[in-house]
């Protein structure tokens, strides 16, 4: 049987005595398939909005007007750690599937952005890039980027490779290091929400919402603008369908607003219709949902199920609304936590038949290494060789078949299988060659980046397609300059061949007896052996012609 739970995280203590809710209780795994019903509540925790990160294993919360993360472990149900930063927290997300431990980034007060790998404790900090906290995170599904956005108005665009790097300190370049790639600031006010594109092509989406009441749909890759539209209320949260058809906004007045980014039909979609970049787009009135009889209060948190079919909404007055997209009305109320439901996530639906369970999974996550790796530069090392003291803890969670080594076996290409990268004897060719390019194609002043082998194999195609015809172009030009330098030489031979003739002839007519002389021998022989040296080097131009 199929199960589906959502988590619930609010700001604050339930404000109504006597319920069923714990006192202190601030993170509530809740059952929405097949029966609604508490699950589990996870107790002291008041996290602001962003601020609540889930995977298969943790649940991370960034405690509100603190310095301090709490850890909760979901296997034992209770609170694993709490981990102190130099700054407030602001904002949280994770990168990575949701089955691995992935990488939890952070944004801070002072408008930093902290990257903490779960199972190596490694941390990384970038320098201040906004003037205001960061409020809003969001990792695209292939953990290439990473957009921040904060109440300066601005969304910054980073490289999750280039910030990972160990070689990222040691660049030489204009640039500062672990600096964004590139800023987009078309809002006139404070960033409240962003949400990321499933996707993994090189057009991913990315939709910010802002307290200009506004949404912008961008272009992850090139950081285009792709359409605006007007709300009638002020954005407050954000979450795209699974397949990105639509977008859906909380808004201040407790209604929640579809945008439809594929409502045109036509051959060629508005979307990336040039023509229509500029024109701001006012949202259908009769797109907004909103609850008749019912005082909510803003919609604070929303979140879209599994098969895009259902959405779920978090209010200031601790409601938990339940949508029917298809038919764009309200289903009915699931919980009621008596506080402002300032966080959602619907989680990943089990109970699929041949699920494959994760090869590597982490039970416990390593604290963050401050005194060695967290500095006001964002420098993570000065060199930019791999720590002596990185390691990895993690558990592997099938058992691994060591092949028959031998030289007749050729090498195992899947790039995505982990049986075959732990079976060869080294890196496949395959995974070496799109790292490679990955890496060079991060440098700050090449905006675009690869997100598959089948691109990065047509780039190179391209490219190779261009020196080629580079090197006829040249090779064309050079032989033209030789053919000119040969008729040059045969002018110059006939010229000289013709004095030389005239030359003899001359001292045949001057001697008295008509035999030449000495002197005029000599001459002769001298000439001829200069017209013998000339012969020969254009023979030996010829030749190397």
């Amino acid at each position: 049987m199929l199960t589906e739970q959502f988590l619930a995280a609010t700001s604050s203590a339930p404000k109504v005595p006597n319920t069923a809710i714990a006192k202190d209780a601030g993170i509530y795994l809740h059952d929405l398939q097949p029966i609604p019903a508490l699950k589990t509540s996870f107790k002291k925790s008041a996290a602001a909005a962003n601020c609540v990160a889930v995977n298969d294993t943790h649940i991370f919360a960034a405690q509100a007007g603190k310095a301090v993360v709490h850890v909760y472990n979901r296997e034992r149900g209770g609170q694993e750690a709490t981990i102190a930063f130099p700054e407030r927290i602001h904002s949280l997300a994770l990168a990575g599937d949701y089955n691995d431990a992935g990488i939890l980034v952070l944004g801070t007060e002072g408008g930093r952005i902290i990257l903490w790998e779960l199972c190596t404790g490694r941390q990384i900090s970038t320098p201040q890039s906004h003037i205001q906290p960061t409020t809003s995170l969001a990792v695209d599904s292939a953990s290439d980027y990473l957009l921040s956005g904060s109440p300066d108005s601005n969304i910054h665009v980073w490289s999750l490779s280039s910030l990972l790097s160990f070689s990222s300190a040691a660049n030489t370049d204009a640039s500062p290091p672990n600096s964004p790639i590139r800023t987009l600031s078309n809002h006139r006010a404070a960033i409240t929400s962003i949400s990321m594109g499933h996707g993994s092509s090189m057009i991913n989406l990315a939709i910010s919402a802002s307290e200009d009441n506004s949404c912008i749909v961008w272009n992850v890759q090139s950081g285009e603008l792709l359409r605006t539209f007007l709300l009638p209320a002020t954005p407050l949260c954000l979450s795209l369908d699974p397949v990105d058809r639509a977008c859906y906004a909380g808004l201040q007045d407790g209604s929640v607003q579809l945008i439809n980014l594929y409502k045109d039909s036509g051959v060629t979609n508005s979307l990336h219709d040039t023509a229509l970049n500029s024109a701001p787009s006012m949202c259908s009135p009769s797109e907004r949902w909103s609850v008749v009889g019912h005082e909510l209060g803003p919609t604070r948190s929303i979140s879209v199920s599994y098969e895009g079919n259902t959405l779920l909404s978090g209010h200031e007055t601790g409601k938990v609304i339940r949508w029917d997209i298809a038919r764009g009305r309200y289903l009915s109320s699931v919980a009621d936590f008596y506080a402002p439901v300032t966080n959602l996530s619907l989680l990943p639906p089990k109970g699929f038949p041949n699920t494959s369970n994760p090869k590597l999974k982490s039970h416990t996550v390593l604290k963050p290494r401050h005194d060695e790796h967290y500095s006001d530069t964002g420098s993570a090392a000065v060199s930019s060789a791999v720590p002596t003291n990185y390691t990895l803890t993690a558990q592997i969670s099938e058992n691994i078949i060591s092949p028959v080594v031998s030289s007749s076996v050729s090498e195992k290409t899947s790039d995505q299988d982990f049986d075959s990268l732990l079976d060869n004897i080294c890196f496949p060719t395959s995974i070496l060659e799109e790292g490679s390019f990955r890496l060079s194609s991060h440098d700050p002043q090449n905006k675009a980046m690869p997100a598959s082998s089948s691109n990065v194999s047509a780039s190179a195609d391209a490219d190779n397609n261009e020196e080629v015809s580079r090197l006829k172009k040249e090779n064309e030009a050079m032989w033209k300059d030789l053919c000119e330098s040969r008729e040059m030489q045969k002018r110059a031979w006939a010229k000289l061949m013709e004095w030389g003739k005239e030359r003899a002839e001359s001292r045949q007519r001057h001697s008295g007896d008509g035999e030449p002389s000495d002197d005029d021998t000599q001459g002769s022989k001298h000439d001829s052996q200069n017209l013998s040296s000339e012969g020969s080097s254009e023979n030996e131009m010829d030749v190397s012609g």
